[in-house]
């Protein structure tokens, strides 16, 4: 009888123990308690019951950890990626990578905060773009109608603004180019004017119908 009562106690001290980290999610030590209060009572079904649920509980959070490590590392990748593009000042994917980051993670507030400030740097972009678009218009403007030392001061403003633009920069070398060229006309025309002139000055008619259609030609060309 005293053997029965002390088996009955080691049993009953058994399940409690493993009723009590099984409610604490101590499934491991609950397992292990189980399994002991089967050895002692075969033909009891209870820790039968909750050793089988104990194990499934085991390989549920087993599954919740190597599903919660697979999204860290998931995480951690789209933030990398996203940076390297932010880095890149590829901002649509940076964008689309951070966004990726929160629907895994989205209490995290860094990914958050980066697609914040890509939106500030878009908008600054695009105002910077406005401002030098316009200064490009006004010098295109001004170089079309052979105004060339205005055209000069927008292309220059216009590289103020973004001086990586070579555009700009390609147009300052044409404007120059060409300033040489009408300076080099203006020479020749005034010497075909002077030796016209000096011509028609002496009765050599010929001679300055020639030299005055000469001149009208560097004009015309």
């Amino acid at each position: 009888l005293d053997k029965i009562n002390k088996l009955n106690q080691e049993y009953s001290s058994l399940i409690a123990s493993a009723d009590e980290h099984f409610s604490t999610i101590n499934f491991e030590i609950a397992k292990t308690d189980y399994q002991k209060a089967i050895e002692l009572k075969p033909s009891e079904q209870y820790p039968k019951d909750k050793l089988a649920e104990t194990i499934r509980k085991i390989a549920e959070y087993e599954q919740l950890r190597t599903d919660k490590k697979k999204m860290e590392q998931d995480f951690n990748n789209f933030i990398a990626i996203a940076d390297n593009f932010f880095k890149k000042k590829d901002y649509v994917q940076a964008k689309i990578n951070y966004e990726n980051a929160i629907f895994l993670r989205a209490n995290e507030p860094y990914p958050s905060n980066k697609i914040k400030e890509i939106a500030d740097l878009i908008y600054e972009q695009n105002r910077t773009q406005l401002a030098y678009n316009t200064e490009i218009e006004k010098a295109d403007g001004y170089f079309s109608s052979a105004e060339y030392e205005y055209a000069k001061t927008y292309y220059e403003k216009a590289l103020t603004i973004i001086s990586t633009e070579q555009y700009p920069k390609n147009k300052l070398s044409e404007i120059e180019e060409l300033v040489i060229e009408l300076k080099q006309k203006r020479k020749a025309y005034e010497k075909a004017i002077v030796s016209a002139d000096k011509n028609y000055n002496s009765n050599e008619w010929n001679e300055a119908i020639s030299n005055y259609e000469l001149a009208l030609s560097i004009l015309s060309n």
